[in-house]
Order: C-alpha cells, then sequence, then structure tokens
C-alpha cells in the first residue's frame, strides 16, 4: 500500500498518447507536429462534462488533438516546471 494525496489523484480520459500510455486529469502533454512542440495540460470542464487541453493561450477538445504526435511528459502535481505558461 501507498499513501496517495487525494489533491494528486486525476481522472483517466479514456485516452492514449503515441506511446499508448494512458492520459489523465492534471497530465502534461506535448504535442510534436511538423517542427512545432506545444505542452497542453489536461483539464476538466465540469460545465460542459468533457475534457480539454489547455494551453497558455487557448484550450482545445479532444477532437481537435492528434494523439500519433502527443507524448505525457509529466503532470501538474510533480512538474510544475513543465506547466505552460
Amino acid at each position: 500500500m501507498h499513501e496517495v494525496s487525494t489533491d494528486s489523484v486525476g481522472q483517466y480520459t479514456g485516452l492514449r498518447d503515441k506511446n499508448g500510455k494512458e492520459i489523465y486529469e492534471g497530465d502534461i502533454v506535448r504535442l510534436e507536429d511538423r517542427g512545432d512542440i506545444f505542452d497542453h495540460v489536461v483539464k476538466w470542464l465540469p460545465e460542459e462534462a468533457r475534457f480539454v487541453f489547455e494551453t497558455t493561450e487557448e484550450w482545445y477538445g479532444p477532437e481537435e488533438m492528434d494523439f500519433d504526435f502527443c507524448k505525457v511528459i509529466g503532470n501538474v502535481y510533480e512538474n510544475l516546471d513543465l506547466v505552460p505558461g
């Protein structure tokens, strides 16, 4: 058994990155496409009942993300230095 902080528990999105790793709320996902690199934080929007991928300026729905180019690089609980912004 391990003690877990309830603040660091994220819900599974039902999505996987390009390596097959599960994507959870609070994860930081890097999108590398055509030489551009964008980091996104996975958030839950309760008013819309869906997950979004947020950058410093806007957010995208999962339908707008190409998961063949996405990779989980950390999470907001253990990797604050990776949070976009």
